[in-house]
């Protein structure tokens, strides 16, 4: 849970100061804070107090793990910073349910032995250079492969292994 709240709270660090439409603004307005926070809905107060209340309840080591998080997002190349800005943008617009289970995928990778992370990596990269024709095969073949009930799938599996011992059987 606190690493979803770290991810979040820098996710919004990132889109509020990190954005070129937050930099560009803040500089053509007056400096004065008090003015900037007037001119927000009461929306928007709202939910910036909301923000603020849960930053306030973090414990200290947690606030510098992300301040230090939002400084190395600072460090990065702008055309990797925009990058990342898009992807919180797509997230944002995401319906509730898909957000859920994009958080717990992402859970479910950061307790993903280190070994397995990069077996997967190798094979995203693989996936990626290959060409469009192909790919699209791939992607169709993965579309049929999550259509199979549970039991067809065990049996193309057994069929694929024919050699292999199955899990919970002693040869």
């Amino acid at each position: 849970m606190k690493r979803t709240i770290n991810i979040f709270i820098l996710s919004l660090c990132v889109f509020f100061w990190g954005s070129p439409a937050f930099c560009t603004q803040a500089a053509t307005e007056s400096s004065d804070p008090m003015e900037k926070w007037q001119q927000l809905s009461p929306d928007r107060k709202a939910d910036l107090k909301e923000k603020y209340d849960t930053w306030k309840a973090l414990p200290q080591n947690e606030k510098a793990a992300i301040r230090e998080k939002f400084n190395r997002f600072k460090q990065l190349p702008p055309t990797e910073q925009k990058r990342i800005r898009n992807n919180f943008e797509r997230f944002r617009k995401l319906p509730p349910g898909e957000k859920v289970q994009l958080k717990e995928k992402f859970q479910r990778w950061q307790h993903l032995p280190s070994e397995k992370k990069q077996v997967i990596r190798k094979r995203f990269e693989r996936f990626e250079h290959m060409p469009p024709g192909k790919k699209e095969q791939m992607i169709q073949r993965y579309e049929q492969w999550r259509q199979l009930p549970p039991e067809k799938k065990k049996e193309v599996i057994r069929d694929l292994k024919p050699d292999l011992p199955q899990r919970g059987k002693r040869p």
